[in-house]
């Protein structure tokens, strides 16, 4: 059975006169893959809203952070089509527009999801979730500050023949939007696991250990939730090879 660990850390202030603690969330991947399930999609789009509520679905889920990693990046491309939408940015679709040149689909679109790098093409009405049997990854911790410093861990299980990238995403769960125009006039749409920031950076090598240190901090500050999705990739390739991720309730990040 794969191992994941979340848990709470208190951490005392070195200062003993401020008398101040600072709390810290660590995330653990166990040596298995945990898959990261990418999704594109727009308030623009009409066929978004039901690939939305089945990652939203996600939350509830016994597998969440244990098996799958999900993250919704809102692409910019509908938003001259009559509903700008809050969340999207030009680089989220730079970012699919990627995906598609390194061959993981053969266009751009949405819903577009993709697993674990890959063009995936979820059955509808399937349930319970199905993913592919994992493989051996090297094991990935992530330690989450107050105040958004990340540090990032990762031990691959085979070591890799170039530099490793680190990617930490703050996602914001809960949203709800009342949507005013555009194909989707009219409708009240919810929407989990948002990607609102989007750090990377490359991993130093320490024998066969790898590790960065980043700091998040939100481009929001009405996210009901927040969440944390960390992931490896080798040189330039979007492809995950570990990822972690889990709730960040007990934090206190910076706010915009």
């Amino acid at each position: 059975m794969r191992t994941v660990v979340i848990m709470l850390v208190t951490l005392l202030a070195a200062n003993s006169t401020a008398g101040a603690e600072a709390s810290s969330v660590v995330l653990a991947s166990g040596p298995a893959q945990v898959a990261l399930l990418e999704l594109y999609t727009s308030e623009g789009c009409s066929s978004c809203p039901p690939a939305d509520a089945f990652l939203s679905s996600l939350s509830a889920s016994p597998r969440l952070w244990r098996d799958i990693v999900p993250v919704a990046f809102h692409v910019d491309y509908w938003n001259d089509l009559g509903w700008e939408d809050p969340f999207a940015q030009s680089a989220w679709s730079g970012r699919q527009r990627e995906l598609v040149r390194q061959g993981a689909a053969g266009t751009v679109y949405t819903p577009g999801l993709f697993l674990n790098g890959a063009e995936w093409r979820r059955p509808a009405g399937m349930a319970p979730l199905t993913l592919p049997k994992a493989a051996a990854a090297g094991e990935l911790t992530v330690i989450v500050r107050d105040g958004g410093a990340v540090d990032v861990r990762f031990t691959p299980a085979i070591a890799p023949g170039g530099t490793l990238q680190a990617h930490v995403a703050l996602l914001g769960s809960g949203f709800v939007t009342r949507v005013q125009a555009g194909e989707n006039r009219g409708r009240t749409l919810r929407h989990d696991f948002v990607v609102l920031k989007l750090e990377t950076s490359r991993l130093n090598r320490d024998a066969g250990r790898y590790t960065a240190s980043l700091q998040l901090n939100p481009l929001r500050s009405a996210a009901p939730r927040q969440a944390i999705a960390v992931w490896i990739t080798a040189g330039a390739s979007l492809r995950p090879l570990q990822a972690a991720g889990g709730w960040l309730d007990q934090l206190q990040l910076p706010r915009d």
